[in-house]
């Protein structure tokens, strides 16, 4: 995302449920806390959009971070793995999809167990990690 200002994400918070992690910084960006701190860190960081970038990531820990950006008001999108985003040459924003526990699709990234995984993500929308 930093890397690539043309897809109009803007990094504003790191959220990681290692304790360690908190008050350091990826790049430049804060680890503020937990996921579960999503909705308290929302308007301190004027978050608009959480971007949940784990490889392979389990249907509880999707759960939690959808629940907690919901909480916060904010959509969540999901990234795939690298590997995946390496074998198609297209741009970042193209490989986001918008999570939702609304309604279920089927594909490899959702399932019953899974939240429903949705349209790319658009340019021009901010979001954190």
């Amino acid at each position: 995302m930093l890397r690539s200002p043309g897809a109009g994400l803007v990094p504003v918070a790191v959220f990681d449920d290692d304790k360690a992690a908190h008050g350091l910084s990826l790049m430049g960006v804060p680890v503020v806390g937990g996921i579960d701190e999503i909705p308290k860190a929302t308007s301190r960081y004027t978050i608009q959009q959480v971007l949940l970038t784990i490889p392979s990531p389990s249907p509880e820990l999707v759960d939690r971070a959808l629940r907690a950006s919901e909480r916060a008001g904010v959509s969540m999108k999901i990234l795939p793995g690298v590997k995946d985003m390496l074998d198609e040459p297209n741009h970042l924003a193209a490989f986001a999809r918008h999570a939702s526990r609304r309604s279920r699709t089927s594909s490899p990234h959702s399932g019953p167990d899974r939240p429903r995984v949705g349209p790319p993500l658009h340019r021009g929308s901010p979001g954190c990690w």
